[in-house]
């Protein structure tokens, strides 16, 4: 994550009340992940307006737990498919420290592709985390749907 966690409920309440206002705006919307069958909590993903216009930013976190598990994977295709079908977007991007493989992977089997480098992406306990910036056009997204539905299609006949 590249905040701190809160030390109290306190801390909580104007991250909250600033994503209230967000989305209310349509400018950001964050959304918690759960098990259907159980509602066990998996992780929390967002998407957010860049200053570029219809470019939008994904954001994700999965519980140590659930890690591995494929959840995220879906939960990004998800996001992506909500941002260029409901928010309008032209590209998607997404950050990931150097250091998260699995976080690339998940960004990559999305259909996300390097962009950048980013040499002092966020600071971390006083230290810089390099990150790597991915994205996703429009007419990239719907090229792979396209090619998924045909070999979805192909295997039927």
């Amino acid at each position: 994550m590249l905040w701190d966690p809160p030390t109290n409920e306190e801390e909580l309440e104007k991250p909250l009340e600033d994503g209230r206002k967000a989305w209310e705006e349509g400018r950001a919307f964050n959304f918690t992940i759960e098990l259907l069958e159980s509602t066990e909590f998996i992780g929390r993903i967002g998407i957010r307006q860049e200053a570029e216009d219809k470019v939008w930013n994904v954001g994700f976190w999965t519980h140590p737990k659930h890690q591995g598990e494929g959840y995220m994977s879906e939960s990004v295709e998800r996001i992506i498919e909500f941002g260029f079908s409901q928010l309008g977007a032209l590209r998607i991007v997404a950050c990931h420290a150097l250091w998260n493989v699995a976080s690339e992977r998940v960004l990559k089997k999305a259909g996300m592709t390097f962009i950048r480098y980013i040499p002092e992406g966020y600071q971390k306990k006083g230290k810089w985390v390099e990150e790597n910036l991915l994205g996703l056009s429009l007419d990239s997204w719907q090229k792979m749907r396209v090619e998924q539905y045909s070999e979805v299609g192909s295997r039927r006949l």
